[in-house]
């Protein structure tokens, strides 16, 4: 599976969905998520993320400061695959997160 991609994520008692940018490996069954808004603030850990169009569905920005660690197994049925990020926009977002977690 690709290590990159963004879901929504239902949450507890609301009923409206939140979208992350999510990047996992393996290894642990942590995931690593930053949230997606469309709000636009022009922070230095904001990636924008491409334009809707026929191939990406979410747009917005991706919160890379906002990062958190969740264990979606536990949440497997809460959880799907809306679209899949570009490759320079993983990029981006694993060059901004890096500093942040080592």
């Amino acid at each position: 599976r690709s290590p990159h991609f963004k879901q929504p994520v239902s949450g507890g008692s609301s009923s409206r969905k939140l979208s992350f940018f999510i990047t996992y490996y393996q290894k642990t069954p942590f995931t690593i998520v930053c949230p997606i808004t469309s709000n636009k603030k022009g922070n230095i850990f904001e990636v924008l993320l491409p334009e809707s169009d026929d191939e990406h569905k979410v747009q917005g920005v991706v919160l890379v400061h906002h990062v958190k660690s969740l264990d979606l197994m536990s949440r497997k049925r809460n959880v799907r695959v809306v679209d899949e990020a570009p490759n320079e926009v993983v990029q981006e977002v694993l060059n901004k997160l890096k500093p942040l977690i080592t």
